[in-house]
């Protein structure tokens, strides 16, 4: 009860106007700093989707092409042996 009654009669030698205003500028600044950094990271974080996508259309397209011509591979060499077996 003694600090609450210090507390409520204590002069802090600070106009609550002025205080107020200055911690108005202070919370304005860090606001625009989290929308600078929010906007980077989304930025970047943007970026790399669009290069992970990106490479794994590659591997996707790639791996297509590795099964085809494997497909191909093994058809021939099955082919070529059934050719040999009917002798």
């Amino acid at each position: 009860m003694l600090f609450l009654a210090k507390a409520l009669n204590s002069d802090f030698s600070v106009d609550s106007v002025y205080w107020f205003e200055t911690i108005t500028k202070k919370i304005n600044i860090l606001k625009s700093i989290d929308d600078f950094i929010s906007k980077s990271a989304f930025a970047e974080t943007e970026a790399l989707k669009n290069r992970a996508s990106s490479e794994m259309m590659k591997d996707v397209g790639s791996s297509l092409i590795l099964v085809l011509l494997l497909s191909l591979f093994i058809h021939f060499i099955a082919k070529s042996m059934s050719l040999h077996l009917k002798v």
